[in-house]
């Protein structure tokens, strides 16, 4: 009587990005054909592997970038 009361926010999902993003997506397309390799090369002279935590993986940083100008 009371399962109505119950708070759904609180239940563990667990799933994965496989499954959020369909196959045919415009991003999926784009990692398929993109080489980033480059880009760590060209990135490598501003990060300081010596002192301090390791920065932000660039391609992280442009994937999200990517997924901002997609959308």
């Amino acid at each position: 009587m009371d399962e109505w009361r119950k708070d759904a926010r609180r239940d563990v999902v667990i799933t994965d990005i496989d499954t959020l993003v369909p196959e045919d997506h415009l991003l999926r397309k784009i990692e398929k054909v993109m080489d980033y390799d480059w880009l760590y090369e060209r990135l490598d002279p501003y990060y300081n592997h010596e002192v301090g935590r390791p920065g932000t993986d660039p391609v992280a940083e442009g994937g999200g970038t990517c997924s901002k100008l997609v959308h």
